[in-house]
């Protein structure tokens, strides 16, 4: 008779059951992780390993941790399901408006559509897309996505279709066609009579498999691929069929209450299992990982790692601990419950009228005695409540010492309890201990200490050692000893200890875990499983393992091997409350949820991780991760975001990244993006380890560099420096020979300038001119005109001087030569009596004593214009003398109203003694020596005055640099 069983009939206490159905672990994606709702269509995962899932918001995106919906401007209404991805990387989805969308280079996208009927499935294959509308199917390109047939087929009538690699399957009233991809059209009737309309079809392997339209539905039609009718299978009733697939080589059925697995064999299905009958399942798959999703349309997305580990939902009960017996689970509750878990179901074996908490549990398997603190603590002798004994001292841990004898830590001492179902000749080597330490108030105690708060305690059977612990310390007990453990020489406080083989198993109250030999020597463990301090609590030692909690994960230190394994269970270790094993499951209790998992068969998926580049952000632009990035070199501050494709695993993963050969480092276990701020120009190479192995695939961009860094750049200034070196030693060549011929030029031009102004001299001191003075004198003195003569004579002498002396210089000032001139000029109208004017006008810019020119310069050209152009001249004679300032030049002109140059000529050559011009011509090389390099026209002009074409004048304009 179970334990159940028999205090039912004992205590006559009404037992309840709580049939709840156990549903595998899953957890659950929804609108509270983010996702944009609870109802989804449909999910496929993708080889890159990226989760793709269809709600009534639109296509989305899931990488275990960001959650992504795509939009585009076409879409007639967003809710839809069939995704599907071909062979050139476009996720497909179908609104429930029969509109069809794809995803390329992360832009949602339509095609150019007929208007369809309703949603009916499309289908792609290896070469087409075919797709459903009002005038028949249409079939396009799947490459270049263009029309290239539209079939005539009666479309309204269509009921349900699907696709494999080679052919496209619908189903239109009764009969079943096949297009494949030779776009050859197969049909045959399902059921010649009047068959029912149809809700699925699905094609795997060489079979066909259609189900019926209908609120319930309980038969299944199988064709073969050539359409032929193979047989009807009886199917457990389904209420609302969503879809159906195969996997793990069995075929699952969806419905409005679970999924149904039937296995498929020669030709016969078998329900071998139903999940979640109280779920609306739309789709189910497993991914590369050996993980189960399923789609619902009222709780989400589901994710299962193992379809053996099971999550019973207790939320109305409360539980508190949990203690696994042979007879079940038993489960102490927050209200005095206790509740024994079987294979029936919970069941209630007693309930406390206080409803106080019920803290501590522990059972003898061997006597099945029972302990439990609640308001004090209770010993059910061979679990026979009518028969319990109550105490009114706190227990916190009872171990057994042997056949006769319990060690109990208890608020206030740690005592030896004797066991209320032990046989009196039962002998112990505790019992002289016993006797000299019995409590005079119960009988049944014996205490060892008293007055502390004892915490916890384990046993050593081969040596007789008992070590509790307590607020004072750390202390060990044999029949015949006592003593404290100290760790250097301290006091040690601990809060759970644990025995096996000889060994002690401490949990200091600060979270370090010692091993304790029998030399009462102490070892951390804390190092050895690379673990920090304050992480361990929740000790416990079950079988020859020892279980404990550290940060959000639970470990198994197997005490055989010496080996630790992280239990890959996705839970929450803050929500533990406690846990127990129970066969190869350990069973781990939370406020709402009563979970088991499977220790041997355990979905280890750390081979199986996947990674993948996703995008790469510079500046304002996003570039995809799929080729070398090119960037430009103001573009260095980069962010790059990355998917690691790991759903099922409680472990995390350890993240590395380096660039180009640069150390590893560590990334955060939540982090999914790297930033990179001023990268320099250049090409680099971002390589992630994950897990220690180094993941194949890497992210490879280019920086360019500005174009003042660029080779071509570099080259050309290179060149161009060159060049312009060469060019400068050329210019400089080329100079230092200017310099050079103009240092002789000038050396010339002093030699031509002392001779042009010796030249000079001479003209103006020649003999015509003295020979023609002192004719001018001694006529005066013939005619007795003493005044005149003395008067010419003064002006002559004072003429000759102001030449004499300007000889000697190189410059005169301005003044002196228009002084020079005048004299001249004087001279000159005394010999021609009083029919010879002339006038000398000076600008007022002209500063007559700053400008300076070169000496005996104007004079030669005054003379010419009297001598030629005046004196043969009948009539009253003018000269008229002009200086102003043009630019940087003294600009002197000369005019007379004389016979002009041919005229001048034509006498010149009557005269036996033709004069020569020396002074003209050496002054004209004068000025072009002093005009070199500093202009480009002339530096004397010489025109011919004309009126009615006769010659009345000359007209000379001289162009004298200034200083």
């Amino acid at each position: 008779m179970s334990l159940c069983k028999k205090l039912i009939i004992t205590l006559l206490f009404y037992s309840s059951q709580l049939l709840l159905a156990q549903n595998p672990y899953a957890i659950v994606y929804d609108k509270t992780k983010g996702f944009p709702s609870n109802e989804i269509f449909d999910v496929l995962q993708t080889d890159d390993g990226m989760i793709w899932y269809a709600t009534s918001e639109g296509l989305s995106s899931f990488d275990g941790n960001v959650n992504k919906t795509y939009f585009c401007d076409a879409q007639t209404s967003l809710a839809g399901s069939n995704i599907q991805k071909d062979r050139f990387g476009r996720i497909w989805y179908e609104n429930f408006d029969g509109f069809l969308y794809y995803l390329t280079n992360d832009t949602l996208k339509n095609i150019n559509q007929n208007p369809p009927i309703t949603y009916i499935t499309y289908g792609i294959t290896q070469y087409h897309l075919f797709v459903v509308q009002k005038n028949g199917i249409d079939i396009y390109d799947l490459q270049t996505l263009k029309r290239i047939k539209t079939l005539q087929i009666e479309t309204l009538q269509i009921e349900s279709a699907c696709s494999d690699n080679q052919n496209y399957y619908f189903l239109c009233k009764d009969i079943l066609y096949k297009i494949n991809d030779a776009l050859t059209v197969i049909k045959n009737h399902v059921n010649e009579n009047k068959s029912p309309q149809f809700s699925s079809i699905l094609v795997h392997d060489s079979s066909i498999f259609i189900i019926p339209k209908g609120e319930f539905t309980k038969n299944l039609l199988i064709f073969n691929t050539n359409l032929e009718y193979v047989s009807t299978q009886n199917i457990a009733e389904t209420h609302f069929v969503n879809g159906l697939d195969f996997i793990d080589n069995q075929l699952w059925l969806y419905s409005n209450n679970g999924s149904f697995v039937y296995a498929f064999k020669n030709g016969q299905l078998t329900l071998t299992n139903k999940f979640f009958p109280t779920y609306k399942i739309s789709k189910v798959i497993k991914d590369y990982q050996k993980n189960y999703w399923f789609a619902t349309l009222n709780n989400g997305l589901m994710l299962v790692s193992n379809l053996k580990n099971k999550e019973l939902n207790i939320a109305n009960v409360a539980a508190h601990k949990i203690l696994n017996t042979p007879k079940g689970l038993l489960l102490a509750t927050f209200d005095g419950d206790l509740i024994l878990k079987d294979k029936t179901g919970l069941n209630k074996l007693f309930q406390h009228p206080l409803n106080s908490n019920i803290y501590y549990i522990y059972h003898d398997s061997e006597s099945n005695n029972i302990f439990y603190s609640h308001i004090g603590f209770n010993v059910l002798p061979n679990g026979n409540i009518a028969k319990g004994i109550h105490y009114n001292s706190a227990l916190k841990k009872v171990i057994k010492v042997d056949q006769k004898y319990y060690a109990m830590a208890m608020s206030g001492y740690v005592t030896l309890y004797l066991s209320p179902t032990a046989k009196s000749s039962t002998q112990s080597d505790w019992d002289t201990y016993f006797k000299n330490h019995i409590d005079p108030e119960n009988a049944n105690f014996s205490a060892i200490e008293n007055k502390i708060r004892a915490k916890s305690l384990a046993y050593n059977p081969s040596k007789n050692q008992l070590i509790y612990a307590s607020n004072t310390g750390l202390f060990s007990i044999n029949p015949s000893k006592k003593e404290e453990l100290r760790l250097n020489n301290t006091v040690f406080h601990a809060k759970e200890i644990e025995y096996f083989e000889n060994y002690f198993y401490v949990l200091s109250t600060k979270g370090y875990l010692y091993e304790l030999d029998s030399k009462n020597k102490f070892k951390l463990l804390n190092k050895t499983f690379n673990l920090d301090q304050y992480a361990i609590n929740q000790l416990k030692l079950i079988d020859n393992k020892l279980y404990f909690i550290a940060g959000t994960y639970i470990y198994e230190y197997d005490l055989h091997s010496k080996t630790l394994r992280t239990l890959n269970f996705r839970v929450n270790s803050n929500a533990i409350l406690d846990y127990d094993k129970k066969e190869d499951k350990l069973v781990l209790l939370t406020s709402a949820s009563l979970l088991e998992f499977d220790l041997k068969n355990q979905n280890t998926t750390s081979q199986n991780i996947k990674f993948k580049f996703n995008k790469l952000e510079a500046g304002d632009k996003i570039y995809l991760a799929n080729n070398i990035i090119q960037l430009k070199y103001d573009n260095n501050n980069i962010k790059m975001n990355f998917s690691v494709f790991d759903f099922g695993n409680g472990i995390p993963n350890k993240l590395f990244y380096k660039l180009n050969n640069d150390e590893w480092i560590p990334i955060d276990k939540e982090q999914r993006d790297l930033q990179f701020l001023k990268l320099s120009p250049g090409s680099y190479v971002l390589s992630i380890k994950l897990n220690n192995q180094i993941v194949d695939k890497q992210l490879k961009f280019t920086i360019a560099a500005p174009i003042w860094r660029t080779p071509w750049f570099i080259v050309s200034c290179i060149v161009f420096t060159i060049s312009l070196l060469y060019y400068y030693y050329r210019w400089r060549v080329k100079t230092i020979s200017n310099e050079f011929k103009l240092k002789k030029a000038k050396l010339q031009l002093e030699k031509e300038l002392s001779q042009s102004v010796l030249t000079s001299i001479k003209s103006q001191m020649n003999p015509h001119f003295f020979y023609n003075a002192l004719n001018t004198i001694q006529s005066f003195l013939f005619t007795n005109d003493k005044r005149n003569a003395s008067n010419y004579l003064s002006k002559f002498s004072k003429l000759t001087r102001m030449i004499l002396e300007m000889s000697g210089q190189e410059t005169i000032k301005l003044q002196e030569e228009i002084e020079a001139l005048k004299l001249y000029l004087e001279l000159e109208k005394m010999r021609f009596d009083e029919d010879f004017n002339f006038d000398i006008t000076i600008s007022e810019l002209v500063d007559l004593e700053m400008t300076k020119i070169p000496s005996m310069l104007i004079q030669p050209y005054v003379e010419n214009a009297v001598k030629h152009g005046l004196l043969h001249l009948e009539g009253d004679k003018y000269l008229s003398i002009q200086f102003t300032l043009d630019g940087k030049d003294l600009k002197v002109t000369i005019t007379d109203n004389g016979v002009g140059r041919k005229k001048a000529e034509s006498f010149k050559k009557l005269k036996s003694d033709v004069h020569k011009s020396y002074a003209t011509q050496a002054n004209l090389k004068r000025l072009e020596l002093l005009n070199r390099g500093n202009r480009k026209q002339k530096p004397i002009e010489i025109t011919d005055i004309l009126q009615n074409d006769v010659c009345c004048g000359t007209q000379v304009i001289l162009y004298i640099p200034i200083s």
